[in-house]
């Protein structure tokens, strides 16, 4: 599968992202076992957000023991910089991320220009890179 540069962070993924807004509406055990299926056919990037539902907890669920492997990209539609900290906490609790990414973001570039979006209303995504 053809590979992508994000950016200029030189993090590099597959071209094909498991987009997880579907599986919300998916049981646990057909969410776990779909997702397995996507990882054993070779996906390594998976896309979901706060917002959809319980997707950031099946994920975790079924991908915990290859988080080294995988790439997920969760979103946030807070609108101050303490919901953007409770809604990343949330996230890498559900995801099963350890929280030392969120030490780690919260002295990178990213995350202070996610802050400033946040202040001034706009959209901003987590991603939590696992190689």
């Amino acid at each position: 599968m053809r590979e992508l540069t994000l950016g200029s962070t030189g993090i590099t993924v597959p071209q094909n992202a498991f987009g997880a807004l579907p599986i919300q509406r998916r049981s646990t055990e057909d969410a776990v076992a779909l997702l397995r299926k996507a990882y054993e056919g070779g996906m390594r990037y998976f896309d979901t957000a706060r917002a959809y539902s319980d997707s950031e907890e099946k994920i975790g669920n079924a991908l915990s023991d290859v988080r080294e492997k995988i790439f997920i990209a969760t979103k946030t539609a807070a609108k101050t910089p303490e919901d953007f900290w409770k809604d990343l906490e949330t996230s890498l609790r559900l995801l099963k991320t350890d929280s030392d990414y969120s030490r780690h973001l919260k002295v990178t570039r990213i995350v202070r220009t996610c802050l400033k979006a946040v202040y001034f209303g706009a959209f901003c995504p987590f991603f939590f890179g696992g190689r």
